[in-house]
């Protein structure tokens, strides 16, 4: 009786220090949200302002086609250490690439460009069909993940940067798209671990 009476005792004393000091607290969502500062985050203006003060100025680092399509032929492992970056844990490298080329075909979601190199002629590929995914976010190189400690405005950003593209780029890029015509561009690629570029494919963030 007595063992079983100081087990009893300790039980209470374990329920009542956690009660008075809980391992953890329950909060509604929406107060975690204004805690760790992110309940304001606006995604669109985070995209708008990241594109005309990060993006743009950007545009004359991009590695240069005629560069980076032959160094992808000849050593991909090197040319993707030398020219591309890899975010997180990601397996799947990114590029910003720029270059002028002439237009071979229009596609249904893409256009063709033939881009002179120092070895021989090849072709990139510049989307112009609805975006998804996170090419454009991640293609730059300039947006830090470890900023975003919550996931959904990092993925928020990446859908508001591909809006921008498909209002401001991609109707420009498609009156540009006759065949024989000379456009310049700059835009993003991405290339899975053993991916061949064949042709690459770029989402444009600039054509003219």
């Amino acid at each position: 009786m007595k063992t079983a009476a100081s087990w009893l005792s300790l039980i209470v004393l374990v329920v009542v220090l956690f009660w008075l000091f809980p391992a953890f607290h329950i909060v509604p969502l929406g107060q975690a949200s204004a805690r760790d500062g992110w309940n304001d985050f606006n995604a669109q203006a985070f995209a708008q302002q990241f594109w005309k003060t990060k993006l743009i100025p950007a545009f004359d680092q991009a590695t240069d086609a005629a560069e980076l399509l032959p160094a992808l032929e000849k050593d991909p492992k090197e040319a993707r250490s030398r020219f591309g970056h890899l975010p997180g844990m990601s397996s799947t490298t990114f590029f910003l690439v720029k270059g002028t080329g002439e237009v071979v075909a229009v596609e249904d979601d893409g256009v063709r460009l033939r881009i002179l190199t120092s070895a021989r002629e090849t072709e990139v590929l510049l989307h112009t069909g609805l975006l998804f995914g996170n090419t454009v976010r991640d293609g730059t190189g300039l947006i830090d993940p470890g900023q975003f400690p919550n996931s959904q405005r990092f993925n928020d950003i990446a859908t508001e940067l591909n809006r921008i593209v498909e209002a401001n780029v991609i109707p420009v890029l498609r009156k540009l798209a006759v065949p024989g015509r000379k456009v310049a561009f700059v835009g993003c690629a991405e290339l899975e671990e053993d991916e061949t570029p064949r042709p690459l494919k770029v989402v444009p963030v600039k054509a003219e």
